[in-house]
């Protein structure tokens, strides 16, 4: 008996706490609809990083013109070339003229150098490559990117790209 009136007294005591709590300040409140995300407040932003890629680039280059048949060696920049491995810069820009429009742009200068001794022969271009040859290897690429967004409220957001990497 006395154990049903202490449990009867435990589940007043509890639903009285429950129906009279009150609020915490820190609770959610929804959004306005017209409030936009948090971070989404800029006209202008930019922005540098680093990216690591991998040198392991493979190139193959047959005869051409009269040297059309002739195959090309496959070479790797890292292995054969000396290549090494290194980090990159990566600059990006982001202008925001209004809520819904976004223009992005990124700019990576790609830029490796080495020297190395060939340690068999290749054959590139048509021309062959004795063991034991010096070589000197230059890459520089420029890789731009340019993005422009559109989000139209009723639907989801539209992209269109253009991409651009010329050679050098």
């Amino acid at each position: 008996m006395i154990f049903f009136r202490r449990m009867y007294a435990w589940a007043v005591m509890t639903a009285l706490l429950t129906l009279f709590a009150a609020p915490a300040a820190a609770q959610y409140k929804p959004r306005p609809l017209n409030d936009p995300a948090t971070g989404e407040k800029y006209h202008i932003e930019g922005g540098a990083d680093f990216w690591f890629p991998s040198t392991d680039i493979l190139v193959i280059s047959g005869g051409t013109g009269a040297l059309s048949g002739l195959t090309g060696t496959q070479i790797n920049a890292k292995t054969d070339l000396g290549l090494m491995d290194k980090r990159l810069p990566k600059l990006q820009l982001t202008l925001r003229p209004a809520r819904s429009q976004k223009f992005r742009l990124e700019f990576i200068p790609i830029s490796y150098e080495a020297s190395a001794t060939l340690t068999r022969t290749i054959d590139f271009n048509g021309q062959r490559y004795r063991v034991g040859l010096p070589t000197n290897t230059t890459l520089d690429w420029k890789a731009y990117r340019f993005a422009y967004r559109r989000s139209v409220a009723s639907a989801a957001s539209t992209w269109s790209r253009i991409f651009r990497s010329p050679a050098r």
